[in-house]
């Protein structure tokens, strides 16, 4: 049976003859039961305690599950970012990879592709040059032996002096493009001499002199009188 600090005050005893001290009895049951109603007083105390404790425990454990969940939630989108990243750096890798390997294809096809023009311009500048000499071979020995009558003669030189003037500006067209294509690859082996014509170029100059000056020969014979299909008087 549970015992209260009323219980203790409500105590009544019988007397009996020489029985103990009634007042010295109820001043100790009213001590009893003050100290009866402290410990009543703290117990409740930290029982209210002990749950707000309980309370606050379950707070923190829940707090605590939060942070779990959070820090590995954490860990997870960090591992997926890494990966991610990995990921894309790979793909950046791969696509450089690609890039740099068409571009060095795409340079190699066109360097092949300019050799492959400058041959054919040279060999067309060659074949030029060998066509010229051999016609103009041909009309200088015409010129020689004087063959032709004066009229057929001056049609014949006019008319290799303004082909060869029409082939030599090919030639020079087609120099022309072999500068510029070899100009980015030779710009650092420049030398002083760059801009002196070719030894093909001075040829076809020297001819076309020669064609020219044959034509003011026959001019100046027919200015004089003489017979322009005969040799000079002193020749």
């Amino acid at each position: 049976m549970a015992l209260t600090p009323n219980d203790i005050l409500d105590r009544e005893f019988s007397v009996k003859l020489r029985g103990y001290n009634t007042e010295e009895v109820d001043t100790f049951l009213e001590e009893i039961a003050e100290f009866l109603t402290a410990l009543i007083r703290k117990h409740h105390s930290l029982k209210d305690q002990v749950v707000a404790c309980n309370s606050r425990i379950a707070k923190l454990k829940k707090r605590e599950k939060e942070f779990r969940e959070a820090l590995t939630a954490a860990h997870k989108v960090t591992e997926e970012m890494q990966i991610h990243a990995k990921e894309k750096a790979d793909l950046i890798v791969e696509k450089a990879k690609m890039d740099a390997e068409r571009i060095v294809s795409d340079a190699h096809q066109e360097a092949v592709l300019l050799e492959e023009k400058i041959r054919g311009l040279r060999r067309l500048q060659r074949e030029a040059v060998h066509k010229i000499r051999a016609n103009l071979e041909g009309y200088l020995r015409i010129l020689d032996d004087e063959q032709l009558p004066s009229e057929e003669f001056d049609r014949m030189m006019h008319l290799t002096a303004a082909e060869v003037r029409a082939i030599q500006g090919n030639t020079d067209e087609n120099q022309q493009i072999l500068t510029e294509i070899e100009a980015p690859v030779e710009a650092d082996d420049a030398s002083p001499d760059a801009t002196e014509p070719s030894g093909k170029e001075q040829e076809l100059s020297e001819v076309l002199e020669q064609v020219e000056e044959g034509t003011e020969q026959k001019d100046r014979k027919a200015g004089f009188g003489f017979d322009a299909d005969k040799v000079w008087p002193d020749d």
